[in-house]
């Protein structure tokens, strides 16, 4: 989106609900890939998620090995967020 992740999130009423699923691209492509590994600056995400509402982020990933690997990552990002 030209606007970004602020306009794009700025542009919804974040209070209308209490879970965030989120996905990531790769280039073009959406695709199901863990917070980091595409170009969506997953950190600003979950800054700017926690900023505007109480909710549970979710990921949908599609292997075990990379719900694993998941966890990690979301603890990660949590962390720069500073709500963990």
């Amino acid at each position: 989106m030209p606007e970004g992740i602020d306009g794009f999130i700025g542009a919804m009423d974040l209070n209308r609900g209490d879970e965030v699923r989120l996905r990531t691209r790769f280039g073009d492509k959406e695709v199901h890939l863990n917070p980091g590994k595409g170009n969506i600056d997953s950190d600003q995400v979950f800054k700017k998620i926690e900023q505007v509402i109480e909710a549970t982020p979710m990921i949908v990933l599609g292997a075990l090995r990379d719900m694993v690997e998941a966890r990690e990552d979301l603890t990660a990002c949590a962390q720069v967020a500073g709500v963990a």
